[in-house]
């Protein structure tokens, strides 16, 4: 098995398995798939997005009700 996602995405061969780093035609490419494979490492779990929405929203001043 492979060691971590970065590893199974540069090494996979699995069959029917497309778009991996190395299949690229070109540099330019290359370039822009090994971008795209690291783009998300620092993205915030969508789970903690949820509970910051749902914290702001709660903190909200609720509307003032109207004459």
């Amino acid at each position: 098995g492979y060691q971590n996602r970065e590893e199974r995405e540069i090494y996979g061969t699995n069959p029917g398995d497309s778009g991996t780093i190395l299949d690229a035609t070109n540099p330019m490419d290359l370039i822009n798939r090994i971008q795209q494979a690291g783009a998300m490492d620092d993205a915030t779990p969508p789970s903690d997005a949820i509970d910051a929405a749902l914290k702001a929203y709660q903190k909200k001043d609720p509307p003032l009700s109207q004459p």
